[in-house]
């Protein structure tokens, strides 16, 4: 991303510029005082917890980002991010997250966990 003035931030502090140049989701926050990280959260920027995405998904209570290994997800009400308790190991190569689903339901998501090439879990 070249030009960081069509997000209206022509004053943002040069490490700030440089988060959303390197980032490949940024979630801004309007209302920064009660948050620790400040008015962005970076995904995907090498100093983040949240690397290498492999997709997002959203309902009406949160948005979910998922790596092959980890699902998180952000409150859109508190904007708190917590890791969701999956665990699959880096080590295991067939096993990997594919993708999470989200309905009109706010309390449901689906994780699809692949297996084999010829198995998925959802959970």
């Amino acid at each position: 991303m070249e030009d960081i003035a069509e997000f209206g931030e022509e004053d943002l502090k040069p490490e700030e510029k440089e988060h959303i140049k390197t980032s490949s989701v940024f979630f801004y926050i309007g209302n920064a005082e009660k948050v620790d990280y400040g008015e962005y959260i970076y995904f995907d920027s090498p100093e983040d917890q949240v690397v290498n995405l492999t997709g997002t998904s959203m309902n009406e209570s949160y948005i979910f980002f998922w790596n092959l290994g980890s699902v998180w997800k952000l409150s859109l009400k508190t904007k708190q991010l917590s890791r969701l308790a999956l665990y699959i190991s880096e080590k295991e190569i067939h096993t990997y997250v594919v993708k999470v689903r989200t309905g009109s339901d706010k309390n449901i998501v689906c994780v699809r966990v692949h297996q084999s090439p010829q198995q998925d879990c959802i959970i």
